[in-house]
């Protein structure tokens, strides 16, 4: 199913013995859309502490009760190598993160890949080294930008929580008076200028504007999705759909 980002940053994290805070943020690869780990806010039980959980731990975020159940417990959160709560997520932090878990590093793709044993490898590939993690709540407000010209402003995203990647940015194409949100596939996704703060697409302002209206009250699955791609008439990506 697909999430908004939005909206699950408000929900509550839920180990298997107690809460440990709120979602906060998503950082996610910056090469292919992947949810890399979910930053949750942990004041009130560690102080001063930035607290990240892979999509490996994640279960299915409740929507009734507002949560996300977490396959850990407290303790073996409080005791994964600490970073602070003002640190980015370095990729020498990622190497210990992995290693205290056992989960194996990942290179590129929404699947985990195991990357050289540190004592077998003379030098780490630049691609193994590299970081290349960004948040997802800091595109929220980018200007998107057409083909053509300026169509609005990302309001919102949507990630499958299923394999925890983002699928679609939720754009306001329309101003103070007409407000109109649309669905914009991350498949015609140019870049994202973090300088500049805009998101440039592959698609003309016409057929933004044109596209299907977002629903926020309405599930948004598989057919959604598909649908979308329809109507956007990117016979390329539907044949790769169907």
């Amino acid at each position: 199913m697909l999430r908004s980002v939005n909206e699950l940053t408000a929900y509550i994290m839920q180990a298997s013995d107690g809460e440990i805070g709120r979602c906060q943020d998503f950082l996610f690869d910056d090469r292919n859309r992947t949810v890399r780990y979910m930053v949750a806010k942990t004041a009130k039980w560690l102080p001063g502490r930035k607290v990240v959980v892979s999509p490996d731990f994640l279960e299915q975020p409740d929507q009734i009760y507002e949560n996300i159940p977490i396959k850990l417990t407290r303790k073996q959160i409080e005791d994964c190598p600490p970073l602070e709560e003002h640190q980015t997520v370095s990729r020498q932090y990622e190497i210990a993160y992995h290693e205290y878990y056992t989960l194996p590093l990942y290179l590129a793709g929404p699947v985990p890949m195991v990357a050289p044993p540190r004592e077998e490898a003379v030098e780490e590939s630049a691609e193994v080294s590299e970081n290349h993690l960004q948040s997802a709540i800091e595109i929220n407000g980018y200007t998107v930008e057409a083909l053509d010209g300026d169509a609005g402003q990302v309001e919102d995203l949507l990630v499958d929580d299923q394999d925890w990647t983002l699928k679609f940015l939720i754009v306001d194409t329309g101003g103070i008076l007409t407000r109109n949100k649309v669905l914009v596939s991350f498949d015609w996704l140019i870049e994202i200028g973090w300088a500049d703060r805009k998101i440039r697409l592959n698609l003309p302002q016409e057929e933004i504007e044109s596209s299907l209206s977002y629903d926020p009250d309405s599930a948004i699955g598989l057919d959604h999705y598909i649908e979308t791609h329809r109507a956007y008439d990117r016979s390329d990506l539907w044949k790769q759909l169907k």
